[in-house]
Parts: C-alpha cells; structure tokens; sequence
C-alpha cells in the first residue's frame, strides 16, 4: 500500500528489481573480468597475445558489440607501423578499410589526449568531416554508441587506441570508461614488458642469426636455403667457391633460373620430392656444370629447404682411382696376363676418372722410346715416337727419361722441346704435356709416364694426385714383370743349370721331416724325384758303413746353431744296385731363434772322380819317379858334357887363325869356335835353370824393395843414361818383401834390361816401379814404355824358354824363363799387361 501511495506499481517495483539485479550481475561479471586482467596480462609477454587478451576483456567489459585494439609497433629498420586486433567481429569484416588515421574524432585517442565517448556516434559535431567517405564506409559494421581510450605507457608514449562499437546508442556509461581507462591502464604496463621482452627475444634472435650465419660461412660444407616457391634465401661462401656463382647473384632469385643446365635436372628432382613429401633426402652425383662431384643433404621445413653439400671430387677420385688401382693389381697377378693389356685397362680408367687427360706409357728399351699403351692417342703420332732415341729436346717424355725427372709443356706449339713434332701435335691437336720417369728402385729409368691435353693448361690438384698415384702404381706393374721375366729366365736357368751341372738339388723340411728332390735326381740315381719323401727313405739308401757316420753329423750340424753349411762324402745306392760315390753340400735355414727349419743341398756324384783321383794318385807316383830320374839324367848329362866341352874350348883357346893360311880351314875353326861357345851358353843356362828348380832349401828373407831395385839401377847407370830412360819409385805404401836377395836382384835386372833392349825408337823410354799391399802379399808394378807385346798372339808362351817377341840380335829367349822359375821358387807369380805400341806391365806378386 505504501508503493502505491507513491504512484509505483506491484509489476513496476518487481521490474526495476529485475534491472537493478541484472545491473549488479553485469557489474559482478565486469569486476571478476577485472581482477582477471592483471593476472592474466602479466603472465603474458608476447605482444600479440597480449594485445588479443586486452580487447577480448575490454570488449566485454565494455558491453560492447565489437572492440578493436590498435597499437604500433617497430620493425628491424626502425619503422613505425600499425596492427590491430579484433573482438567480437571477424577480421573479414575490416580487412577491406584502410587503417583509421588521426581524424578528429581517432586524432584525441591516437595522440593520447584524451577518451572520446559518445552516445551515438553519427550525431556528433566532428562525425563525416573527411574525405573520401565523410563518415563510414559502406559495409562497415553499424556503430552507434562509441568509446575510444588512447593506451599511453609510462614514459608517455601513445602505444596505441582501443576502440568499441555498439550499433544502439547509449550504451557505453561512465562506469563502463572508468572500468575500460583502467584496463587500458595496465595494458599499456604488460605492452611494455611485451615490447621489451621482444627487444630482448629479438636481440637474441639476431644474435643466433649472427652465430649461425658464422657457423654456416664457416663450415666446409656449402649450404644454402631455398624458399616454397624455390628463391634462394640464403649462400654460404663455400656454395660460392664450389658453384663459382656469388651470393648477390642468387639471393632472391629462383634457383632453377641462375642455374639453367640439363645436368642439374636429377638435382632438381630431389629437392623437389624433399620439397613434396616433406622428407629429408641425401644422394651423390657429379654435376659437369661444376665439374665437381657433390655429396648433397636436403632437409624441409615450413619455410622451404635447407641444402648442404661438400665437394668429394678428391675422396671420389681416390676412391675410383684405388678400385681402379686394385683392378689392375687383381689383372696383373693373373698367370696368363698382357703388360700391354694391363696398362691399357689402367690408363682407359684414368681417362674416364679425368675427362680430358689423353694418357700414355712408354717404355725405355736399348736407349730407345717405344709405345707400351696409349689408348686415345692417334697412331700416326705413336709411329712418330716410336723407337726414337732418347735424348734431351724430344718432347717431354724424351727430356724426362734423360733428367730422370717430370717435365711439362703447358704450350706444346710454343715449346722448343717440341719443335721437332710440332706438325705431328698440330695435327692430334695436343696442346699441353706432363711427363714423369718411371723409375725403378734400382734408380733405373724404365719409361715415362705422360698425360696430354686439347687445352693449354695444367694438370688440376686433383689430377696432378692422380698423375703421382699413377706413377707409383705403373712402377709396380713395369718393375714387377720385369722381376716376372727376369725369375722366370732365372728358373729356366736354373734348371738348364742344374741339368748342365749333373748335381741333384734337394730341400728337407725339417719341422714335416719331408725332403723334395729335383728332377736331376731320378735322372742320377734312378729313384724317382718325389716332392714328400720322408727322410728315413733317403737315409736307407745310404751305404750301411756310411749310414750312421751321415746321420751323426747331420744331426751335429742341425744342433749347432753357429754352422750353416754341411758337407760329406758317402755312397748312395742307385736303383740298379750299384753305388755312387756322392758329395753331398747343404746349407742351414735357421728360424729367429737358430733353430733349423730347413736343409737346401745339392749331391754330386764324384765316382768318375773318384776313379780318376785313384787313377791320378798311380800317375803322380810315377811322375815322381820319372822326374827323379830325370834330373839324375841331367846331372849326369850335363856333368858328362861339362868336362869335354872345357877340353873343346881350352883347345880352341890354343888354335891362333892368324897361323892358318888355308881360308877354308879358318872359315871351318871360326864356326867351330862359334857353336862351340853357343853350346857352353846352353849348358850354363840349363844348369841355372836346375840350379833354380832343385834349390828347395832357398833362403827368404825380408828385403827392402826400393833399396834392391836402386841397387840393380847402379849397377847398369852407364847403360840406364844411355839409353835416356827415367825411372820413378813409388815403394812408400809396401816397401817390404818377403824374397831372396839375389834372386830379386836377377829379376829386376832381367826387366830394366828388357825395358832397355826393346826400347821405341819413337818415343822417350819410362820406366816406373811401384808396389801395395794385397791379401797377405805384396804386389810390385814394374812398367815401361817400350815397344809392347802381341799378348794375343804370344800369351800362351810369354814366360817360355827361348821364347823372342821382337828381331832383336843379342835376344836369347831365357830372361823371362828364368824370372818366373825364380819367383815361382820364392812362392810367387807373374803376369803381364802389355800393348804393342804403347808398353808393357809386369806384375808380381810376393808374400810380405
């Protein structure tokens, strides 16, 4: 009743509680959203985020339709540009108007000026004053009620507007500005922890940016990155070096128009199926646009494709080379293999590793270059090399095989060392050469070795490896056939040797106790030659009186570590039953500790020897007999001769010629006395010549050899300046010899005689005496520049008796004769070095 004194209805009252209820539940809602804001904006530190949060609540704070949040924000160039975010609307719905400019009715809110609240909006007095729309523009949402709150940081920086929109009028109050003023408020608080907490993700992003930038310039590996749509993003340094393309030429160009080549199609292809399935992809290939073999990795992401790829043009060339190397090797130790063929394989290979090398080897025989192979060069230019002497100034390869060292020509045409077939490598169009030795390990040059070239150039790194690589393998080839031929030679030697030489080569094992006996053997013995007879068979056929003497000293000469040979003589049965006569030599094979492994002999059968040593014995008994009475026969001789001959010439001493008238008579008494007097010289020098043989108990003694040789020279000075020798002595590195007296004297009187005798009328005579030790012994040189001797024709009888060289008239033959019996009996020898014309050595050998 008391309502209704104040003119309000029951259904009045109820309704205005209804709103009152529902202002304070709006009212709830706006506070609960408020203490949610600084919570949830100071737990957020993107910008974007936080600008999303902020007008999703002011929006809804603000019981508005719609809400826009604009704020700026500064790029890496230091640039100012505006974004927003939406609420309650779509994007859709403002992605066709420009962005709000500064107005006057946006100008107070994105000054920071002031808040602009307006009932409706359209009414107002500063609405439709600009072009080009003068108010809304068609399709904008319909907006009555307005409130805009500029978000100003604290160091007074407008950050931006928030903006809301209601199509009826009147629905933004004071309330709801006072609510909006204070998000804004803290807004403008998480915008700057935003901002700085993205300065400071930024700061550390650019810096990863710099540290992988470092990192990929850095690498070995190129690497660069590719957009969806294929623009080049990114170009390392080493993509530069290996492309040849710099990096301003590809960044923001699409990668398949810089490189337009069909040999980069399959690459292409990969990336693309990277690109498609979205899978990592990692394949080799060699790109001839580049020249270069690429190990290439490809990884997609959202943005695109991250690429690496390294060079392995060296490892793929080593690789190839080594297959190609084990090839070869795997061809050449085949029983039936070519050098030729061999060699050919090889090079072939080499071409293909290296497009653009034309390869060959030639081989140095007899001083001489001749083709072994050269698979892509013309004929007409090997049958112009082939077999021309070396020599310095014949290409490369002749000058490389003098020098014993690499030569190279990167002009061929302009190169004198060419000259000499210049039109023959015009016409091959060779340009550039590289040649290297083939040396062996003996320091023998074996060949040469040449890469040539259709461009002036030099061999690349890679190829020069190859070229050294190759080198040392051709050695290998050439040195091993050569060592192949030579063992091959050295055992159809060894058994021609062995044949020749009737011995029967045998080797034991002495670890199998197995003996291999050489085909000789059966041809000896008859016993078959088996490669595992054991050892106790072998011993069998030894003579039972000589079996146990043969194994005792084998097993003493086994055991003995510091023997290595072993040698007997036994009977061995043959297979007809009969024994030979065998010496039997071995050598020891010990292991690193002395013992012995192996036993390598050879049996000689000696029963011939035997008989003839039987035989042999008998005939120096006899010789010893005949000879005893052949010097008794020659005192005998000589004695019964000595004493008439004195009576013939004491009577011929007595005949005066004068006193003989008869000229016939005296004609016949001169001849007498003539033969008589040669006879008498005979006698003597036989007698000397017994004197010397028989004298066993000659009497040998130290003697200086210079002091015995001036002494001779004084002796026959009148006949020495006569004659205008010089003589020179050179005794001071041996002056001792172990001889007698006089019988040295008589030899060197014997050759300064000689030397002065047969002296050139032609030239001035020197005569020249030196000595030095060899052995045990002593060697004199006694050297003249006399008339020499025909050794080939008077070798054989040089110290012979009665031997003349030269028509000499006082010549008897005798002096050499009796040099050599003297020296022979002071246990010497004497040879001779002579030429006719120039002079003659004789060379005497004396014990010290």
């Amino acid at each position: 009743m008391g309502f209704q004194q104040h003119g309000i209805t029951q259904q009045e009252l109820r309704l205005e509680v209804e709103r009152l209820h529902r202002e304070l539940q709006e009212k709830d809602t706006q506070l609960k959203l408020i203490n949610q804001v600084g919570s949830m904006l100071t737990s957020e530190l993107e910008l974007e985020k936080v600008v999303k949060k902020v007008i999703d609540i002011a929006t809804k704070i603000s019981k508005a339709e719609f809400g826009a949040f604009f704020y700026n924000r500064t790029n890496e160039k230091g640039e100012i540009y505006s974004l927003y975010a939406l609420s309650g609307a779509k994007q859709d719905d403002f992605s066709g108007f420009p962005m709000p400019r500064k107005t006057a009715i946006f100008g107070p809110t994105f000054h920071g000026e002031s808040i602009v609240r307006s009932n409706d909006i359209t009414q107002d007095e500063r609405y439709g004053k600009n072009k080009p729309y003068h108010g809304m523009p068609a399709g904008h949402l319909p907006v009555k009620s307005y409130m805009a709150i500029p978000v100003i940081s604290k160091s007074g920086a407008v950050l931006g507007g928030i903006l809301f929109g209601h199509p009826k009028a009147g629905v933004f109050q004071e309330y709801e500005e006072t609510l909006v003023k204070n998000i804004a408020a803290q807004a403008a608080v998480a915008i700057d922890n935003a901002n700085l907490y993205g300065a400071k993700l930024e700061a550390e992003q650019r810096k990863s940016r710099e540290q992988i930038s470092t990192i990929l310039e850095s690498i070995t590996d190129g690497f660069f990155t590719i957009s969806n749509n294929w623009v080049v993003t990114y170009w390392n340094q080493e993509a530069e070096r290996v492309t040849g393309r710099k990096r301003g030429e590809l960044l923001h160009q699409d990668l398949r128009d810089v490189f337009m080549n069909p040999s980069l199609n399959g690459l292409y292809k990969k990336l693309y199926l990277a690109q498609s399935k979205y899978k990592p992809v990692s394949f080799i290939g060699y790109y001839s646009v580049f020249k270069t073999w690429l190990s290439i990795s490809a990884y997609p992401s959202e943005e695109g494709l991250s690429v690496y790829f390294k060079d392995i043009t060296k490892q793929r060339h080593a690789e190839e080379l080594d297959h190609l190397g084990k090839k070869v090797l795997e061809l050449n130790i085949k029983p039936d293999s070519d050098l030729k063929d061999t060699v050919n394989y090889y090079l072939r290979g080499l071409e293909r590793i290296h497009p653009g090398m034309l390869c060959s080897v030639l081989l140095v025989e007899g001083g001489c270059l001749y083709t072994l192979a050269a698979p892509s060069l013309p004929n007409y230019f090997l049958q112009a090399i082939n077999g021309v002497a070396v020599r310095e100034g014949l290409g490369c390869c002749g000058t490389a095989a003098v020098k014993a060292k690499k030569e190279f020509s990167i002009d061929i045409g302009a190169d004198p060392n060419w000259e000499e077939l210049n039109s023959i490598t015009t016409r091959a169009n060779l340009k550039s050469c590289w040649s290297i030795p083939i040396i062996s390990s003996t320091q023998r040059v074996m060949g040469t070795f040449a890469v040539y070239y259709q461009e002036k150039r030099l061999p690349t790194p890679e190829e020069e490896h190859s070229i050294e690589s190759s080198n040392n393998l051709l050695q290998i080839l050439l040195e091993n056939k050569t060592i192949e031929k030579a063992l091959r030679q050295s055992n159809e030697r060894y058994d021609l040797a062995t044949a020749a030489i009737n011995d029967a080569i045998w080797e034991w094992d002495v670890l199998t106790d197995k003996i291999y006996s050489g085909p000789v053997f059966e041809k000896i013995f008859g016993h078959e030659a088996r490669e595992d007879e054991h050892a106790d068979i072998r011993i069998s056929r030894i003579h039972p009186d000589d079996q146990r003497r043969i194994e005792q000293s084998l097993h003493k000469a086994i055991l003995a570590t510091n023997v290595d040979l072993w040698q007997e003589e036994y009977r061995f049965i043959k297979k007809d039953g009969s024994y030979a006569h065998v010496l039997d030599r071995a050598y020891i094979i010990r292991d690193s500790n002395l013992k012995a492994t192996r036993l390598v002999g050879a049996m000689h059968d000696v029963t011939e020897a035997k008989t003839y040593e039987v035989e042999r014995e008998l005939l120096i008994e006899e010789l010893k007999q005949n000879n005893s009475d052949l010097k008794q026969f020659s005192y005998i001789t000589s004695h019964n001769l000595r004493a008439p001959l004195a009576n013939l010439l004491g009577i011929l001493k007595l005949v005066k010629l004068d006193a003989i008238i008869d000229p016939m008579n005296r004609k016949l008494i001169d001849k007498f006395n003539e033969a008589t007097h040669k006879l008498n010289d005979t006698l003597e020098d036989l007698l000397d010549v017994l004197i010397i043989k028989n004298n066993n108990g000659l009497k040998l003694e130290h003697i200086h050899v210079q002091s015995s040789f001036e002494e001779v020279l004084k002796s026959i000075e009148s006949l020495v300046q006569e004659s205008g020798a010089k003589v020179s002595v050179a005794c001071n590195e041996a002056e001792y010899a172990y001889a007698n007296p006089s019988y040295l004297h008589s030899i060197f009187l014997n050759l300064l005689t000689n030397a002065i005798k047969y002296r050139s009328p032609e030239r001035d005579l020197n005569i020249k005496l030196c000595t030095k030790h060899v052995g045990k012994g002593i060697e004199i040189r006694f050297s003249d520049s006399g008339l020499g001797i025909d050794l080939k024709r008077y070798k054989d009888r040089l110290f012979g008796l009665y031997q003349r060289f030269h028509r000499q008239e006082n010549s008897k033959g005798i002096g050499l004769f009796i040099a050599q019996a003297q020296i022979k009996a002071m246990g010497g020898s004497i040879s001779a070095e002579s030429e006719v014309g120039v002079g003659t050595t004789f060379i005497i050998q004396l014990k010290k």
